[in-house]
């Protein structure tokens, strides 16, 4: 006869009673002895697995265990950072001693809110900001004073006061095609033309960054849809370099029968510096057309915060950097003929060195896309406490972000017997997953 003590459940001795990003808490794991005798004097000891975790105190005293009995045990403590996204699963290991001998449990317990991991928004909070990202083509809102956070830049700033009203990705061919989310006709009706397929979900771990949603939408509830089906990927990192901005990736697929030509890929934000109670017309603007980075900032000179949006995929210079005038292109009505010549260059609006309410749009393009093809596009939302920085960071983004490549398989009759991927498809980090259809013989 001997005993076997192991993992049996947990509780986080806490008001809410659970693990929160940027707390200590106090943390029992019971354990319970499914052996058939008794263990006298048993100890346990905790260990992280999870990055985001740290174990303040690891040891725990649970005396003595009868067989089938269970014991509380002394608290852990743990600690979990501020950038831990919710929802994370955190692996932990415990090891129970008694008689010389050790018992290995794995628990598994979630941080924060579970139901945050999927659904219309969701928040990217593991930077010196918070962004919300949508499964509807929106940003920071899924609508004009609809679900989430905005932008709030830096992270310090008070959190009912965003950076950003609503922005939003657009899609458009010509002046009669446009789809988007943005602001439409009259203005504070956001017209909603993207439709979710596949709700927001968090990827890790991520592939790029310490942060990364997915999801898919596709231009459905367009009056005209074009069979259009669009994945998101965002990315945000903790790096104390890469802090100040999000990268927004946006796959294009063309499930039409025809070719897609024309198509010009935008992100249009109605940023502001004032705070959410201020009078948002007092904010500058302007652009740089060798980034095609739109922006908007808090004073004509000697600014203190300047936030920003810019192409950085295809690396290219084709695009139109905007800073559009709210009173003269949107209140009375943003009509999809004004934003598609926004995108193309028929309207242009460079310099914003008046007072006022500015949105900021950067577009790229135009593309063509294939039956069964795809188009990959990926955007900046940056910040910055000048225009200088901000310009900055948006540089490292543009050199940090590279997006996901493929490799064909070879031709099942050939037994391969080494990997090589030549020559070279990026200059960072790179991530090959693989699987196989069956085992060798």
């Amino acid at each position: 006869k001997s005993p076997v003590v192991v993992y049996d459940h947990n509780w986080v001795d806490d008001a809410d009673g659970r693990l929160d990003p940027g707390e200590q808490s106090d943390l029992y794991l019971a354990v319970g002895n499914r052996g058939d005798s008794a263990a006298g004097g048993v100890t346990g000891t905790l260990v992280s697995d999870c990055p985001y975790v740290t174990v303040v105190n690891g040891l725990s005293d649970y005396g003595n265990v009868a067989a089938g009995d269970t014991s509380k045990g002394s608290a852990y403590k743990v600690y979990v950072s501020r950038d831990c996204p919710q929802g994370v699963k955190a692996e932990l290991r415990l090891a129970a001693s008694a008689g010389g001998q050790t018992w290995q449990s794995y628990p598994v317990l979630v941080v924060g809110l579970t139901h945050v991991r999927s659904g219309i928004t969701a928040v990217h909070d593991t930077a010196d900001f918070v962004l919300s990202v949508t499964a509807n083509g929106g940003i920071g809102t899924n609508r004009w004073r609809g679900e989430g956070l905005g932008f709030i830049y830096p992270k310090a700033r008070q959190w009912s006061s965003s950076a950003l009203m609503h922005g939003s990705f657009m899609l458009g061919t010509d002046t009669t095609w446009v789809a988007d989310n943005f602001y439409g006709v009259p203005w504070r009706e956001t017209p909603e033309d993207f439709r979710m397929v596949d709700s927001l979900r968090l990827v890790y771990p991520p592939e790029l960054g310490e942060q990364e949603y997915c999801c898919t939408f596709d231009d459905s509830a367009h009056p005209s849809p074009k069979n259009l089906l669009i994945r998101q990927r965002s990315f945000v990192s903790a790096e104390p370099a890469r802090k100040d901005f999000a990268v927004l990736e946006y796959c294009i697929h063309n499930r039409s029968d025809s070719t897609l030509s024309n198509l010009y890929a935008a992100v249009a934000c109605d940023f502001r510096t004032m705070a959410w109670n201020d009078n948002d017309g007092t904010d500058y603007a302007g652009t740089d057309s060798a980034r095609i980075l739109s922006y908007v900032k808090s004073a004509s000179s000697g600014e203190t915060l300047a936030l920003g949006v810019r192409p950085i995929w295809p690396q290219t210079t084709g695009g139109r950097a905007n800073c559009i005038n709210q009173a003269t292109y949107i209140n009375d009505g943003f009509t999809k003929s004004e934003k598609f010549q926004f995108m193309d260059g028929s309207l242009r609006s460079a310099i914003g060195n008046s007072a006022a309410d500015w949105e900021a749009m950067s577009s790229i393009g135009p593309f063509s896309i294939a039956p069964a093809d795809s188009q990959i596009v990926a955007f900046v939302i940056c910040g910055g406490r000048t225009v200088s920085q901000m310009t900055a960071n948006t540089d490292t983004a543009f050199n940090w972000y590279f997006p996901p490549g493929g490799v064909s398989e070879c031709d099942p009759t050939l037994v391969p017997i080494s990997f090589e991927l030549a020559p070279s498809v990026t200059s960072g980090m790179l991530n090959i997953r693989y699987g196989l259809s069956h085992l060798a013989p």
